[in-house]
């Protein structure tokens, strides 16, 4: 029997790429040399907004939406084939156009990086998800109840944190992987509690959590803690970012089955993997485009709005390029 699909599930991850292509619009504009108060100040705003949750509320939703009960060898080839194959292979992709636009192509080059990539394909959240994944079914075979699945993903983001703060370099990964594997444990028991957690009198208790916590952090002396392909994280700003992560994701979550329907959206979320693996090569293409033209504050507002929906344009034609029967297997659908 297939497994049902959640609407409001796939809204999620689709706002979730909405925020990663915007932050990303963001970088990629300033990178060509626009300072302008729109961009800065969104930039700013943001770090409000979603950059301390919008990246572990996708481990959430995978937390949410797997099943850590199968067999392990179908449970690797299951992850390995949907995770780890697009990676490789995309990987060798952009590894491949970012050769080409620095006119240092070679046979070697892509040699090396096909074979980096078994371990660091570039596309750090797919590394990452694909190892805690597989420590997260380790887990729930050696501790089987929640409080001690719990400490043991605790004891696993200490250390990753740990390694991260002594060595500040993520090796293959594997700092992202150790922490954000508790963030499988907060999707498997949200899953369990949707009913009593995506209530509108928790999530009014969540936001003032969420919005205490930055009123909190100046006071502390603490940055916005984030954990993205970058790691903003100290010892002492991580109860914030346990409250700013965990709350974030589960209101966005509700707001999402509060939106019910938007199938454009959704459509984004259905295919989150083509989005997140092409979103820097489309966003290049955009602003290359687009960014000589913004000269002004105005003009700053309006092609970054341009930058965003010519970037969804042909994120959107790429996936339903790839979805084709000869080349949907870079998407391990096969």
């Amino acid at each position: 029997m297939a497994k049902e699909r959640l609407a409001y599930i796939d809204i999620a991850k689709g706002v979730l790429i909405l925020f990663l292509l915007m932050g990303h619009a963001l970088l990629f504009i300033k990178n060509e040399g626009v300072n302008d108060t729109f961009i800065n100040g969104f930039q700013q705003t943001r770090m409000y907004l979603w950059s301390s949750y919008y990246m572990p509320a996708f481990f959430v939703i995978t937390g949410f939406c797997s099943n850590f009960n199968k067999p392990f060898l179908t449970f690797l080839w299951q992850n390995f084939k949907t995770l780890k194959i697009p990676a490789m292979i995309f990987g060798t992709f952009l590894a491949i156009v970012t050769m080409t636009s620095h006119h240092a192509l070679s046979a070697s080059g892509i040699t090396r990086h096909v074979a980096l990539c078994w371990f660091n394909s570039g596309l750090w959240f797919l590394d990452a998800l694909f190892i805690s994944k597989l420590l997260y079914w380790g887990i729930g075979k050696i501790f089987k109840n929640n409080v001690t699945s719990l400490v043991a993903c605790l004891v696993l983001f200490a250390v990753g944190l740990a390694l991260f703060l002594h060595f500040r370099k993520d090796f293959g990964s594997i700092e992202h992987a150790l922490m954000l594997t508790f963030f499988l444990w907060i999707g498997q028991m949200l899953k369990k509690n949707k009913d009593g957690l995506l209530k509108w009198h928790v999530i009014l208790a969540l936001l003032i959590l969420y919005f205490g916590a930055f009123l909190l952090l100046p006071k502390f002396g603490a940055k916005v803690p984030f954990i993205t392909n970058r790691i903003q994280l100290e010892w002492l700003s991580l109860p914030f970012f346990f409250i700013l992560s965990v709350c974030g994701s589960i209101v966005i979550i509700y707001l999402c089955k509060i939106i019910g329907k938007c199938k454009p959206v959704q459509f984004i979320g259905e295919n989150s993997l083509v989005y997140y693996m092409l979103n820097t090569f489309a966003l290049n293409i955009s602003v290359k485009l687009l960014s000589k033209y913004m000269t002004s504050h105005l003009m700053c507002i309006l092609l970054f709005v341009a930058v965003m929906i010519l970037t969804l344009i042909i994120l959107t034609v790429i996936t339903k390029i790839v979805n084709t029967k000869f080349l949907k297997f870079t998407l391990g659908k096969f």
